[in-house]
């Protein structure tokens, strides 16, 4: 603030640090992860603010030709790469996402879900009014409960977890225990099925 008339003399490159740095502080409010990114643009902005010099944008050499022919070849390298590795949806690059059919199935099924710990983000994304399992971001969920989750899914030991949390839909690996273990459990029932995934829903 006591700085702020000598603002406009800046590099344009540090007020646009100055000004992300302030919308991340605003973001870091609403949500913790966004700390992170808050402290890696406010450390150049702070030391700037702390050394006290004025270097004038008017000193600042231009890039030049060269610099900008290297960002424009970098960029049609990457936009070419991405596009000749993106075949077949991604599969190549190891994407597989959950299919339509499943989706809807998971729609149908009554609360509450229990799902990999892999599938969370991809169903919170595309059924943004379910509330999934576990997903992603290991630190949101206690580590008892990702153990169970985890016994689950590699060994098929549902019982417990699925009476605590009154799981009646689930989505499983087709080629796992757990989804061999529901099979013959008389309470659940299969509602969909394909090669990587299948729904049970319970009754």
């Amino acid at each position: 603030w006591r700085r702020r008339f000598t603002l406009h003399e800046w590099p344009r490159g540090d007020r646009v640090l100055l000004i992300m740095s302030f919308l991340l502080a605003i973001a870091s409010l609403a949500a913790i992860r966004n700390v992170a990114f808050f402290t890696v643009i406010a450390a150049p902005v702070l030391r700037r603010l702390c050394s006290g010099q004025e270097t004038a944008a008017s000193t600042q050499r231009s890039v030049g030709r060269v610099a900008y022919g290297m960002f424009a070849a970098a960029l049609l390298a990457a936009v070419l790469i991405v596009q000749t590795r993106w075949h077949n949806g991604g599969e190549r690059l190891g994407w597989h996402p959950l299919s339509d059919s499943l989706i809807e199935a998971v729609r149908r099924c009554p609360d509450r879900l229990f799902n990999h710990l892999e599938d969370g983000g991809y169903l919170m994304w595309a059924l943004p009014s379910r509330h999934v399992f576990v997903d992603s971001r290991m630190n949101a969920y206690p580590l008892e409960l990702l153990k169970q989750s985890r016994d689950a899914d590699l060994r098929g030991e549902y019982a417990s977890l699925f009476r605590d949390y009154r799981i009646r839909c689930a989505v499983v690996a087709t080629d796992s225990p757990l989804a061999r273990r529901l099979e013959r459990d008389q309470a659940m029932s299969r509602t969909y099925s394909d090669p990587q995934r299948t729904v049970f829903s319970g009754y």
